[in-house]
């Protein structure tokens, strides 16, 4: 066997150390960048969106055509940047739930809801871009002079994109609780789940009231008032989803 110093067994365990460290924090780190980039980026761009209105006229009466042309290229964006949210939203939890039903069936059912609500949101996604053609320059001029699509287009659009949410969310919501009915969780454990469940489910809710005010979208005269309440509700719902999402990941913190 090989004699060592002290100094030498104090380097290898400062290597070791060090490995150990670094590995933790870039494991860390590529965790976070995932998460990131897969929804939370895409909310921050939408509520900054959301904020630029606010703080420029949004939730007033817009007459000015110059505001309404810098405040409907945000709009337009806003709209946008919120069905990719949700859209990534769906698809996250959607993997989230493969990874713990056990049954074929269940699997049939996620894959099937997430496929729809991805067409669905695509469908809308690429709609509210090119509503009124390509140009966003252009957008208000010729919404003024009635030279984009008809508002029953624009209210099929709006509601189907809502419906296939909220049918995703109820989906969602229900798929769990055989699963945690029949498990031979420890209580500790299905209360845990339980709670994030209960997320989910306001998640839903949110989803149910923003159906509501869906029409806000399509009244185009006075948008930026009639559209308040729209926007309120598509700031809480996502928001709800990716804490209830983000909680479910959290589990093992429960555990301690």
């Amino acid at each position: 066997m090989a004699v060592h110093d002290a100094e030498s067994f104090a380097r290898r365990g400062e290597q070791l150390e060090s490995i150990t460290i670094a590995s933790l924090a870039l494991s860390w780190l590529m965790i976070a960048l995932r998460a990131y980039t897969r929804v939370f980026m895409i909310y921050t761009i939408y509520c900054a969106f959301i904020l630029y209105i606010e703080a420029h006229g949004g939730g007033t009466h817009v007459t000015s055509v110059a505001q309404l042309s810098g405040l409907t290229k945000r709009a337009v964006g806003s709209e946008a940047t919120y069905i990719a949210t949700v859209m990534m939203l769906k698809i996250s939890v959607g993997i989230l739930f493969a990874r713990i039903v056990v049954q074929r069936w269940q699997l049939v059912v996620i894959y099937t809801t997430v496929a729809i609500s991805c067409i669905s949101a695509s469908a809308s996604f690429f709609y509210c871009l090119f509503r009124c053609g390509p140009d966003l320059d252009e957008y208000v001029t010729r919404q003024l002079n009635s030279l984009c699509t008809p508002r029953v287009l624009d209210r099929f659009f709006a509601y189907q994109h809502a419906a296939f949410a909220f049918s995703t969310d109820c989906v969602f919501v229900l798929l769990p609780i055989p699963l945690l009915w029949n498990t031979n969780m420890s209580r500790k454990a299905k209360f845990s789940i339980g709670f994030i469940l209960s997320l989910a489910t306001l998640g839903c809710v949110c989803s149910a009231i923003r159906f509501r005010y869906v029409d806000g979208l399509t009244q185009i005269e006075d948008f930026f008032w009639n559209a308040t309440n729209i926007s309120i509700w598509s700031t809480i719902e996502p928001g709800v989803g990716i804490m209830a999402g983000c909680m479910a990941t959290l589990r093992p913190l429960m555990k301690c």
